[in-house]
């Protein structure tokens, strides 16, 4: 059996082989620029598409040829910093904790642009979500946000 190291060391070249045959691109450095967009996010015990054991999945899907891949949080993280998948599954795990807890920033605009928040919920979170002292009608408009946001996200 292989050590540890070894093992990390071929799956760390297998993402961008498995990435780049999925892709429309030819080249890592192109391939990388099509797929900007994190489609759902969840906890599993689940194989990254470079070979290693996950819990934080992400779909990911390319823009040019409609492609998914399931990748692993810390993957998305080497090859496109961008995505900011860790502030996803961090504002997601605190309002699965206590629901009146606010979601951040990357996260609300996450919901917005999948379509789980309109203009004025993401207007009316972005007002509120750093405040400490929330009228009832704030904070129950809130929760109703945060309890939508947990039941799209654990559709899955």
């Amino acid at each position: 059996m292989k050590a540890q190291c070894e093992m990390e060391l071929e799956s760390k070249y297998q993402l961008p082989q498995k990435l780049l045959a999925l892709s429309h691109a030819k080249t890592w450095e192109k391939a990388k620029l099509e797929w900007v967009d994190i489609n759902n996010f969840w906890w599993e015990e689940n194989y990254c598409l470079c070979g290693h054991s996950i819990i934080e999945n992400c779909e990911i899907v390319n823009t040019k040829n409609g492609s998914s891949a399931i990748v692993g949080n810390c993957c998305i993280k080497k090859f496109n910093k961008q995505l900011n998948s860790h502030l996803l599954f961090s504002g997601y795990r605190k309002i699965l904790k206590d629901e009146t807890k606010s979601l951040n920033a990357t996260l609300i605009n996450w919901c917005y642009v999948k379509g789980i928040l309109n203009e004025e919920e993401r207007e009316f979170y972005m007002s509120i979500r750093n405040k400490r002292k929330l009228t009832l009608l704030q904070l129950n408009m809130k929760i109703k946000i945060n309890l939508r946001v947990i039941r799209f996200i654990s559709k899955r």
